[in-house]
């Protein structure tokens, strides 16, 4: 299915829906949509795989930095405590959802 914007060239079609619509006002609906809509050209950037790459990362990171920190410190912050704790579930999350969203799902 492609994705479509109204044309600027048209004005909005105001609709009006009846009560029982018949065959013929969804066949005009349709019809007014196939000549009023343009169809959006699609990039190949897929921003989702980027940011969750740029996720991982930065969670990595943050994990690292707590972990490092509370050999140093006895008393960790909850946050810390907490990114310690739960940072396998969070991996996890994003391992999963690269997985169940494979680059063919964008397309």
């Amino acid at each position: 299915m492609l994705n479509t914007v109204p044309r600027p060239d048209v004005e909005p079609a105001t609709v009006t829906l009846n009560a029982t619509p018949s065959r013929d006002w969804l066949e005009e609906l349709a019809l007014h949509l196939a000549q009023n809509l343009e169809p959006v050209s699609r990039s190949n950037d897929n921003p989702l795989p980027v940011r969750l790459r740029t996720l991982g990362t930065f969670l990595q990171s943050a994990y690292r930095y707590f972990d490092e920190s509370s050999l140093e410190v006895t008393a960790a912050s909850q946050a810390a405590e907490w990114m310690l704790d739960n940072y396998y579930i969070i991996e996890q999350a994003l391992r999963q959802t690269n997985e169940d969203l494979p680059p063919d799902f964008y397309q």
